[in-house]
């Protein structure tokens, strides 16, 4: 039952990151098992890996994490990271922030604004923390004994926090053209953020540079 939950969720999910993306990039998607306990997933292309905590009966101890976060969060992979990959380290917020902004995304249709508003305070909370030590786009590029947590801080939560607040500022139906033509024109292709501005750009018609400059490219939680 719980595995037939796991694919009965994934076309909802696919269905939802569909019209917001574009077509899925693959003709199948694969999900597998792997150990109990690793507390990680990963979405190479068409294939979905995930802790095998996740399987067991019973309702998983993953801590702030759900199954909903992390099964949509490695599918929206298939998108970015696979379909529209990461210039440089620079950039490789591109893949887990948009990535980790999905999830949320689908949180939010599942259980509708508390959902999405628990997922918010946890990003704000985190992002805090990690926003101390580099802007998003340095967060590949600090050292020391706490340098993956504070990466881990930026990458996946000011980075989806911040999005939120792009698609807020964008509105819904133009987010998701932005969205689209991202992964229309960049298919199959590594792109830098600056692309992503000039995309954000090209498809408003405004100049996004100072909400990148803030938000990106500078410290501060908005």
């Amino acid at each position: 039952k719980k595995v037939q939950d796991f694919f009965t969720e994934s076309k909802d999910i696919l269905n939802l990151f569909e019209n917001i993306y574009g077509p899925y990039p693959y003709e199948e998607l694969h999900i597998a098992q792997m150990g109990p306990g690793l507390g990680f997933g990963q979405g190479p292309p068409y294939f979905v890996q995930l802790t095998g905590e996740l399987f067991q009966a019973g309702e998983s101890k993953l801590g702030k994490f759900s199954i909903h976060d992390f099964l949509s969060h490695e599918i929206a992979h298939q998108w970015w990271g696979n379909q529209v990959g990461w210039a440089s380290e620079d950039d490789d917020w591109l893949s887990e922030g948009l990535a980790s902004y999905a999830a949320g995304v689908f949180i939010h249709a599942l259980q509708k604004n508390a959902g999405l508003q628990a997922m918010l305070d946890g990003w704000r909370m985190e992002a805090k923390v990690g926003d101390k030590e580099a802007p998003i786009v340095a967060a590949s590029m600090l050292v020391g004994p706490n340098a993956g947590d504070f990466r881990r801080y930026l990458l996946y939560n000011k980075a989806p926090y911040v999005l939120h607040m792009l698609r807020v500022q964008l509105d819904d139906a133009k987010y998701r053209e932005v969205m689209r033509s991202i992964n229309a024109t960049y298919k199959d292709q590594d792109i830098s953020t600056e692309m992503l501005l000039r995309e954000v750009n090209r498809v408003t018609g405004s100049d996004f540079t100072y909400f990148f400059d803030q938000w990106i490219w500078d410290v501060g939680i908005p």
